[in-house]
């Protein structure tokens, strides 16, 4: 058990380890990697995941899901299609709606990059081991915790309103 005058240290390094985590996080997003169809940029194979996931949404859902402009995504559709990997079609229904599916090039990207999720849910898994109910529930609530304030802050900067933190400069 951690004693009081601990907390904060380990307070601390809970902070300091996020951190670092949120850096690699985003080195890591930064690296090309090929899915089984040459390579593709994050923000790529992020799009082809979202179209695999809901088939048949427009640019605009896209674009929400994704948390992009609609030009943003419409951009990235275009780049997918060039490459193969996304198709538009319009459907009987509503000949003004353009949708989205994955053509079977795209499937192919889109089933490695969900083997890589759950290779690298299973690297987790072995590393943290079989944790009891109580265990599951406090990382939960801490990793809730840190959703909710990057959040806070992603619409506070956004906003206008982080410019500065609440002690003076950020």
């Amino acid at each position: 058990m951690i004693n009081i005058i601990d907390r904060e240290a380990a307070f601390q390094r809970l902070c300091s380890l996020w951190m670092q985590t949120m850096n690699r996080m985003h080195e890591f997003e930064t690296i090309p990697m090929d899915f089984g169809t040459g390579l593709l940029h994050p923000s790529e194979i992020h799009t082809i995941q979202a179209v695999g996931l809901q088939p048949g949404m427009n640019v605009t859902t896209l674009a929400a899901r994704m948390g992009v402009s609609r030009g943003a995504a419409s951009q990235m559709v275009g780049r997918l299609a060039g490459k193969g990997l996304v198709e538009k079609y319009r459907t009987r229904d509503n000949e003004k709606e353009v949708c989205l599916r994955l053509t079977p090039e795209g499937l192919v990207a889109f089933r490695g990059h969900e083997a890589q999720h759950g290779w690298v849910h299973q690297r987790i898994y072995d590393r943290i081991g079989d944790l009891d109910d109580d265990s599951y529930a406090l990382l939960l609530s801490v990793f809730e915790a840190i959703d909710r304030v990057a959040k806070e802050l992603i619409d506070e900067y956004r906003s206008g309103d982080g410019a500065q933190s609440e002690g003076g400069n950020a």
